[in-house]
């Protein structure tokens, strides 16, 4: 992650293609077995799946668009609110960690990478 995060910070104008399935930021993740998620605690596959079709609805993106990290980073902006981390990840277990709140308030200041 700590990769991804210095690509990004490094090339905001850089495109990059939504997804709802395990992808890039995924891969280190333990709980990705052979490319899908295997994480029982959260529902796997199916159920991450439909938690980023919701907030790509949230932010107003479309599975399968190519976007610019400042793009994402201004709907997420001007478009996600702190309360819904309460509804979006209500079941994530990174949730109670605050590495997301921590995220969204950056880019609120409009310096996520802080």
């Amino acid at each position: 992650m700590t990769m991804i995060v210095h690509t990004f910070k490094s090339n905001p104008d850089m495109k990059v293609k939504l997804l709802n399935e395990s992808d890039a930021i995924c891969a280190a993740c333990p709980h990705n077995i052979n490319g899908a998620c295997a994480n029982e605690e959260i529902g796997s596959e199916e159920h991450v799946a439909l938690k980023d079709l919701d907030v790509l609805e949230r932010l107003g993106l479309k599975v399968d668009e190519v976007v610019t990290i400042n793009k994402i980073l201004s709907s997420v902006r001007d478009k996600i609110e702190f309360g819904y981390l309460a509804i979006i990840c209500r079941d994530c277990p990174w949730l109670e960690l605050g590495y997301c709140a921590e995220g969204i308030k950056r880019v609120k200041a409009e310096n996520p990478w802080r």
